[in-house]
């Protein structure tokens, strides 16, 4: 059997999830993506791993939507904790947990690697929220135990990229599990970063400071707008150092780090994934000041009549306003991050000197890059041109 080519493979795991003689496995590759490969000598060449595969199947969900709402959890405990307006909290909670079922999600293991694990209580769930930037293993167990709580009427929230959720999807629609009781939710994503890249940056921080004991991204100590990956040690919290010594942010915007199905990735659309779709709302302080909070707005995209149906629950938890389609738009509901020419360069980088290496050539803003996200972006921001500048910019660039 032949899988799909390694620059259109998203990495879902479907294919060794449904494989029913355990033929398929994953291993990193140099930049640390998981990619399947086959056990000749397990494959009885059953196809189900190309039915299973999601690439080139993309189709919207429904027709006459997304609708679109500016969204904000009512807890500010729950805000605080999230990375904008705390959706996934509200909408585990009514779905799921308050009806005793699970809630699957990324979340960090130990080591602060990411994976898809699942959730029967808050606690639980608690670690799934917030961003995570290094692409999320989502393991075959992971397929197995959705499938069973399905099969067992659980009502479940499955919260993950559009890649992912498409995966989920073809899985479940391969073994004929019905798909009544559990509400997909997918993400605004820019691109899927390299786990080595970020196992890399880890180990560098620990050699230094010590062991990590809280890694959280888009932390909101120094409020919603400014991006700040927060690093805790057994000796006390290291931030401000991080932040100056190891600018993660800075090497991810480079945009080197993606996996390489991210740069035509067929989800950067609005052909969702998602029964419900959540993201920043970037520019809600300008378009509806009253509505704008420090602590966080989310954007909620509406993408089936089951979610519209849970958009009256929703208001128990959060507050929702409704807002044009056109308001929320960003780069990646309508095209892929483009591929920077300097990519190889980058990943020969990181082959010879490591994180060091990136840390030097790529941690710091070019005076082109300054100007562009200190000086025109916001000046875009506030004319409420951002989207049509970054649409002119990705055709000439």
């Amino acid at each position: 059997m032949e899988l799909q080519p390694k620059e259109k493979c998203f990495g879902c795991g479907a294919c060794g999830a449904i494989c029913p003689r355990e033929a398929i496995s994953f291993s990193p590759d140099k930049e640390g993506f998981l990619y399947p490969s086959i056990d000749a000598q397990k494959c009885v060449s059953c196809g189900l791993c190309q039915k299973v595969c999601p690439v080139g199947k993309e189709i919207p969900l429904a027709e006459g939507y997304p609708k679109a709402y500016a969204a904000k959890h009512k807890s500010g405990e729950v805000l605080y904790r999230s990375s904008s307006g705390g959706m996934f909290t509200a909408l585990s909670d009514l779905w799921a947990l308050h009806q005793g079922g699970t809630v699957y999600g990324a979340a960090f293991d130990r080591d602060f690697q990411v994976h898809h694990l699942r959730a029967q209580d808050a606690a639980g769930r608690a670690k799934m929220r917030g961003s995570k930037y290094p692409q999320s293993r989502l393991a075959p167990e992971v397929y197995h135990a959705l499938e069973q709580d399905l099969r067992s009427q659980k009502d479940v929230v499955f919260s993950a990229t559009p890649c992912q959720i498409a995966g989920v999807r073809s899985y479940l629609a391969c073994k004929k599990v019905p798909l009544e009781q559990i509400l997909f939710v997918d993400l605004v994503c820019h691109g899927a970063a390299s786990p080595a890249v970020w196992r890399s940056m880890l180990q560098a921080v620990s050699e230094k400071y010590g062991a990590l004991k809280e890694v959280s991204f888009r932390a909101k100590d120094e409020g919603v707008s400014v991006h700040l990956l927060k690093l805790v040690t057994a000796s006390g919290d290291i931030t401000q150092k991080a932040k100056k010594e190891y600018a993660f942010y800075n090497v991810y915007s480079s945009l080197c780090m993606m996996r390489p199905s991210c740069y035509s990735c067929p989800y950067s659309s609005l052909k969702r994934q998602g029964d419900f779709t959540i993201g920043d709302y970037a520019d809600l302080k300008r378009q509806h000041p009253d509505f704008f909070c420090e602590e966080g707005v989310s954007s909620l995209l509406v993408n089936t009549e089951k979610a519209e149906k849970q958009v009256v629950k929703l208001r128990q938890e959060a507050e929702l306003l409704s807002v044009p389609l056109a308001e929320v738009m960003q780069q990646n509901l309508e095209m892929p991050t483009k591929c920077p020419a300097q990519r190889e360069k980058f990943w020969s980088c990181f082959a010879r000197e490591g994180w060091d290496g990136l840390q030097r050539h790529y941690g710091r803003l070019s005076f082109t890059r300054r100007v562009i996200f200190h000086v025109i972006v916001p000046l875009c921001r506030k004319l409420g041109i951002y989207n049509l500048a970054v649409k002119i910019y990705m055709k000439k660039s």
